[in-house]
């Protein structure tokens, strides 16, 4: 980050010399080494205490950008990410010629019901949507793409992703046990996603239950979530 360390840096060179003096030593004798390693090492502290302006006060400095840096880490982290990882290339997340807007998350499982949408136009009823044969299904007007298409205009090509998730729960017993939820994110769509009317902050998980209501971008397409132990 072009942080400046001139106390670090010193102690680390003297601390490196302080090696190459012992490794010397040891070819002629071990007499003496640790004599004077620890005093090469005394000199440099101290004269990081003398000479060095401020020198706490840096290190104090720096330490502190530390803990913002790990905490920025923290909350990017909490958001899931489109982009490519270094280990990744475009081809990789490509689908038809296609760059992909959305990669899984590794918590990423396939469902353990039978989850569908129901879907209703107006006061018709269309014909539901088997939602539990892979971990995710992409939704948007990318018929090429997507797993669950929505042609109305006001919708984006990569719209939204129904996700499910293995997260971990305290029991009624206080015991930990894992559970496959589905979840429902924006994919930083031109019109949005709602869930019972409300809107969704793109980029974010969001968590679908039963009967949940959904709607993308201006379609007049409700989308209700049920699972088929529910139906039946």
């Amino acid at each position: 980050m072009g942080l400046h360390r001139p106390c670090v840096t010193g102690l680390s060179t003297t601390i490196a010399r302080a090696g190459e003096v012992q490794g010397q030593m040891q070819i002629e004798g071990e007499e003496g080494v640790g004599e004077v390693e620890a005093a090469i090492v005394e000199g440099a502290r101290r004269k990081i205490s003398v000479t060095s302006s401020g020198g706490r006060e840096k290190l104090v400095r720096l330490k502190g950008r530390r803990r913002k840096k790990k905490k920025r880490m923290k909350e990017n982290n909490a958001k899931p990410d489109f982009k490519l990882s270094g280990s990744l290339n475009k081809a990789e997340n490509t689908v038809k010629g296609t760059e992909m807007k959305y990669a899984e998350p590794p918590e990423a499982r396939k469902p353990t019901k039978k989850f569908l949408f129901f879907v209703f136009k107006g006061e018709e009823s269309l014909d539901p949507i088997q939602l539990h044969r892979q971990s995710h299904y992409l939704i948007g007007r990318d018929r090429n793409v997507v797993d669950v298409p929505i042609d109305h205009l006001s919708c984006s090509k990569q719209h939204a992703v129904l996700q499910y998730r293995q997260v971990v729960k305290k029991g009624d017993l206080g015991e930990y046990v894992t559970e496959v939820k589905p979840y429902l994110i924006d994919l930083e769509s031109s019109n949005g996603t709602f869930i019972n009317k409300e809107k969704l902050e793109p980029a974010r998980y969001y968590e679908l239950k039963e009967k949940d209501l959904v709607k993308f971008g201006l379609s007049s397409r409700d989308y209700i979530m049920m699972s088929r132990e529910m139906v039946e």
